[in-house]
């Protein structure tokens, strides 16, 4: 591709792999630590997730504590931090976008919420306030990232996205950081709940429990026009099962009695 018009122009993208498929495309052949230039441009790569939203006890020491008169956390600003094991990158992807040579950015993280949020941690952390053009492409092919270049659109089309983004960001961390504890110190024992974690566990659970109960071991033929009365081993396998099942939900609807604060105590299986 023509190299810009003035100014140098950075690019961003989410894995090493993509920026040097975007910099062939783009004539940026020259290797530098954690990028590649040339051609008016500059291709930098984060490493998934560079930054993060910070820890509890980095918002308000206080909350370094699990009690239970500190739940719900609900923090009043969502101050952002480096993961401490590619920091180095950051530091690379930092000085690249507030360099006085750079004049303006193209978000080329994946097409999709989780890239654009990888994109807007970073731009946000490194306190970068250029304007940015947006890449949205479904493949990596020269043909793909030409006309990806040539049909940029502004940065300020995808801000819906990125609100998204942040709010699912935001939703992990609320349900992740204070159902965890608040089960944590239920149970006497230290449990991680996620929003997404938990459910899928859920499904997995439900399933494994469905297979012990049936009466049908694994690898043996199931004929349906066959009467099969279930063995008493199978029979006591469901009924503790069930007990369990039983267990666990009380165990769940007593959350329900933690959070409106009454004082009666949670029952673990």
């Amino acid at each position: 591709m023509p190299p810009p018009e003035s100014g140098t122009i950075a690019v961003l993208a989410e894995k090493p792999s993509v920026a040097r498929d975007i910099a062939h495309v783009l004539g940026a052949t020259s290797k530098g630590d954690g990028y590649l230039h040339g051609n008016g441009y500059v291709v930098a790569w984060a490493i998934g997730h560079l930054v993060a939203l910070a820890q509890p006890h980095e918002m308000n020491p206080e909350w370094r504590h699990w009690r239970r008169d500190l739940l719900p956390i609900l923090p009043k600003r969502w101050p952002l931090v480096v993961y401490q094991k590619t920091k180095d990158q950051f530091e690379v992807v930092r000085k690249i976008l507030r360099s006085s040579r750079i004049s303006r950015l193209v978000c080329a993280t994946d097409a999709g919420r989780e890239g654009e949020l990888i994109f807007r941690y970073i731009y946000e952390a490194a306190q970068c306030e250029k304007p940015v053009s947006r890449l949205w492409i479904s493949s990596l092919t020269p043909d793909a990232i030409r006309k990806g270049f040539e049909q940029l659109r502004p940065g300020s089309d995808y801000d819906p996205l990125a609100d998204a983004a942040r709010g699912r960001s935001r939703a992990d961390w609320l349900v992740g950081m204070n159902l965890s504890r608040a089960y944590s110190l239920a149970c006497s024992e230290e449990l991680s709940v996620g929003r997404v974690q938990t459910p899928t566990l859920a499904m997995v659970v439900e399933r494994e429990l469905a297979i012990r109960c049936s009466p049908f071991p694994l690898g043996v033929p199931h004929y349906p026009d066959r009467e099969l009365v279930p063995s008493p081993r199978h029979i006591a396998r469901s009924e503790r099962i069930s007990r369990t099942t039983r267990s666990c939900t009380a165990h769940i609807k007593g959350y329900e009695t933690y959070q409106t604060g009454a004082t009666a105590e949670l029952d673990c299986p």
